[in-house]
């Protein structure tokens, strides 16, 4: 979900905000969740959904507050409404309102009730941290929806003397992303998957790392007067710094290397700041110390003049620009752009030195504009050498978007529905990801269904099932679109086919949880054909004393009871109409017991693993052709470990499917028969072109003692290990070479393998021809397999600085660095 958000964030927040000529006024109402005008609300307006992350102090935005009718009044300069700008409000007894991503700000803002939870801030020692500012960014609520409330009290706070905060929260929130910052600290952005339910009962814990300041004054390259209101923004922090009435400005920053560069303009609807000046990057800086840049040149000239055009020559309005040096890194996760006015020009100042520009993003509503060139510039002695304007070629692509469409449904005898969920029929994209995700539950405004249908304008759905879980009713439209759905739909009851679950003995069992599974042929998304989908529909009963159920029967496609309880085997039956099922289950006496560990073979506690169950018949091509067992995954449950990272199962199946949902990456899932001994990884890879604000650095001390070969060899004098955990070089000549290369520049190299003992691993160094370290990872119950280290890849190198106690300075490889490890050719 969190990767989900980042990626419609990055998709919106190159879109264009304005145009040259904009509305001086916007009007609407606030309104609280029941309808109701909430009069002494503050409204503010952002120009773009950019500008929320960076957390621009609220008195440099555009605000009002409401009337007794809970009307508002925005005025000033290119306010305007459009799928990037927001318009938010908040009411310390109503909340704030929800904004949904890629859509216009509706001028009647509803808002949302907020609750609270508690955090605490310590630092790399566990001690807390007081006066730190915690900001509250954003909440994802669903698919598409944020709560990004104003940067003001309750929604930014400081800790207190025990490091202790709190921030409103939202009780469906699935996403949650805070900054904190606090003097002489790393600014931290916490950026993940957190509930409500987790949040409430455990809290939050951030832990900051040690930081440095950064100083300086910007004054104007033409007179030298201090450039007043500025912004400066620090890459990889979501903060920002506005200079004082001296040009002066103060940024905290994190150890190491800092890039400082210009902000943007709330002034400017292109975001285009007053004036440029060169990014400032400054190497090794150590923690608690303060940088005083000096003085900082702003140009405002010389201006250069851009038009974005697409492949039929016409100019394309509001399309991004992304300006970057032309030489050395790219160190920011979200460049930030400027963007062409209503007429696709653009003009902005640029100091001495080369660029690249690249113009691409969703310029309007329906279209995304890809870049087809790079062009390169260069300002030298005051001037632009290249012939102006700059004309940058860009394609155009269709967006895929969800269409929103309302209808009315009421029940067979006319009333309103219990609780509606919707199924498409057409195979959806995010299937992919989890099948299970295509039945949606749908609020309800009386008997009015708000639902999206497809992704496509213009798609035709072959069917679309409403069905309300509750009561058991529900309808099938056919050849439906958005924009020809009927106004008024009439539920009907389901039919319902009865049966019973006996044990082997023919004895009812009590209890048993008994579900609907449902399959049908769908259409792809492209029409190009069909295939086969089941989906676990959400109703599910329990049988009552004599072991008998009753479940519905949805039409036009194959119906499934399963049926599952603790000591007993899972089993299914297809459902058909008029006609009695008898379900047996068998009993289950297998016991699972073992410990979840990380890639240092330390415990994972509390880490909940699902527990799932597939019928072995299901897969056999008897069953495909006549679908007599359901073929997806049956859910039985799940289980936490405890604090030593184990977990024990009793009176479960013959074998399970071990599935764990992690932070990053897809879910790790483990296939299992029943033993006692039972040993589980849990990776916690993050790929290296994740550029995480504050990334977590792999705990190398545990390393040293997990794996027994390192920690002689870092003894030997050498201050760098440059480690290869590459268990299958054999044929790999690419990084044979780059080896041989390392060890003739001077390196220390080692190799770690997937071996069980020291003379395997020998063995296996002899049959490369390499003469290196080898060390290899001891096998055992709670070391299951060879690490993953975190900012590597198989095959790839992990680099390790030492420093002269033997303990690690720096870890990790940076790009340029695994170039130069991997290039090509004799150095």
């Amino acid at each position: 979900m969190r990767t989900r958000y980042v990626v419609m964030l990055a998709l919106w927040c190159v879109w264009s905000v304005a145009e040259a000529q904009g509305t001086r006024v916007l009007t609407g109402r606030v309104l609280d969740a029941q309808g109701n005008p909430v009069s002494g609300a503050q409204v503010y307006y952002y120009p773009n959904l950019f500008v929320t992350f960076m957390g621009v102090p609220a008195e440099k935005l555009p605000k009002a507050t409401t009337d007794e009718q809970g009307r508002y009044r925005l005025t000033g300069a290119n306010l305007l409404l459009t799928p990037v700008s927001q318009v938010l409000a908040f009411h310390p007894q109503h909340g704030c309102n929800a904004s949904e991503i890629g859509k216009r700000p509706p001028r009647d803002l509803r808002l949302l009730p907020l609750q609270e939870f508690q955090g605490k801030v310590v630092d790399a020692e566990g001690r807390p941290v007081a006066g730190a500012a915690v900001r509250l960014v954003a909440l994802g609520i669903e698919e598409g929806k944020l709560i990004l409330p104003p940067p003001t009290p309750p929604f930014v706070v400081q800790t207190d003397r025990e490091g202790a905060f709190r921030l409103p929260a939202h009780s469906q929130m699935q996403w949650l992303m805070l900054v904190v910052t606090a003097a002489g600290y790393e600014p931290l952005v916490f950026n993940g998957n957190v509930t409500w339910e987790k949040v409430s009962k455990e809290g939050i814990q951030l832990t900051l790392k040690p930081g440095a300041r950064v100083t300086g004054q910007l004054v104007y390259a033409h007179n030298g007067e201090p450039v007043r209101n500025y912004p400066v923004v620090v890459a990889r922090y979501s903060t920002c710094a506005f200079t004082d009435q001296n040009g002066r400005f103060v940024l905290d920053v994190g150890a190491g290397e800092v890039t400082i560069k210009p902000g943007f303009s709330l002034d400017n609807p292109s975001l285009v700041p007053p004036g440029v000046f060169p990014r400032v990057q400054l190497q090794n800086i150590q923690p608690g110390t303060t940088t005083d840049v000096g003085v900082i040149r702003v140009y405002t000239e010389p201006v250069v003049t851009v038009e974005v055009r697409d492949d039929k020559g016409h100019a394309v309005p509001f399309c991004a620009v992304e300006v970057s040096p032309a030489e050395g890194r790219r160190e920011d996760a979200f460049p930030l752009p400027y963007f062409t006015d209503a007429r696709g020009q653009l003009r902005f100042p640029l100091a001495e030195g080369k660029y690249r520009l690249v113009a691409s993003g969703a310029a309007s509503a329906n279209l995304y504009y890809t870049s087809r060139e790079v062009k390169e510039i260069t300002v030298r002695e005051g001037r632009v050498v290249d012939a102006q304007p700059i004309v940058l070629q860009v394609t155009a692509t269709r967006i895929d978007r969800p269409q929103q469409a309302k209808m009315q449904v009421r029940t067979s005898r006319g009333q309103l529905p219990k609780k509606v969920w919707v199924q498409a029929g057409n195979l959806l994209y995010d299937l992919v990801e989890e099948i299970g995700s295509e039945w949606r539950p749908y609020r309800l405004d009386g008997d009015l269904l708000s639902i999206e249908v497809g992704g496509v304008e213009g798609r035709i759905l072959d069917r679309l099932f409403v069905v309300d879980t509750v009561l058991w009713e529900g309808a099938v439209l056919r050849n439906v679109s958005a924009n020809a759905l009927p106004k008024k739909v009439r539920l009907q009851p389901l039919p319902r086919v009865y049966g019973r679950v006996l044990d082997g003995a023919g004895k009812p069992v009590v209890g048993a949880r008994v579900s609907l599974v449902f399959g049908r042929n769908s259409t792809l998304p492209d029409g190009s054909g069909r295939m086969w989908v089941e989906t676990s529909v959400p109703i599910a009963v329990n049988t009552d004393k004599t072991g008998r159920f009753a479940l519905p029967l949805l039409p036009e496609g194959t119906c499934w009871a399963v049926a599952t309880g603790r000591g007993y085997e899972p089993a299914a039956a297809v459902l058909r109409r008029g006609q009695a099922v008898t379900l047996w289950l068998k009993g289950a006496s297998g016991e699972y017991a073992g410990v979840l560990v990380d890639e240092y073979g330390e415990p994972v506690a509390k880490m909940r693993i699902d527990l799932r169950y597939t019928f072995s018949e299901s897969q056999t091509m008897q069953n495909r052709q006549q679908r007599r067992l359901p073929t997806r995954e049956v859910s039985l449950g799940h289980v936490i470990t405890d604090e030593a990272g184990r977990f024990a199962l009793r009176g479960m199946p013959s074998s399970l499917l071990l599935t764990m949902r992690t932070e990053f990456g897809p879910p790790m899932r483990f296939r299992a028969t029943p033993s006692r001994q039972l040993a589980l990884t849990r990776n916690a890879l993050r790929p290296p072109w994740e550029r995480e604000q504050s990334p977590p650095q792999p705990n190398v001390e545990k390393l040293l003692r997990a794996v027994e070969w390192m920690q002689p060899v870092q003894w030997q004098g050498k201050q760098t290990l440059l480690v290869f955990t590459a268990p299958y070089l054999t044929g790999n000549e690419e990084t044979l070479q780059a080896i041989a290369r390392q060890l003739r520049e001077g390196w220390q190299v080692a190799l770690v393998l997937d071996t069980a003992s020291r003379a395997e691993a020998e063995s296996y160094r002899r049959r490369l021809g390499v003469e290196l370290p080898v060390g290899y990872w001891k096998k055992a119950p709670n070391r299951p397999r060879v690490p993953s280290l975190p900012h590597i890849l198989p095959g790839m190198p992990y680099l390790v600085h030492l420093g002269e106690d033997g303990k690690p300075l720096r870890v990790g490889v940076k790009v340029e660095e695994v170039n130069r490890l991997f290039a090509q050719g004799e150095r």
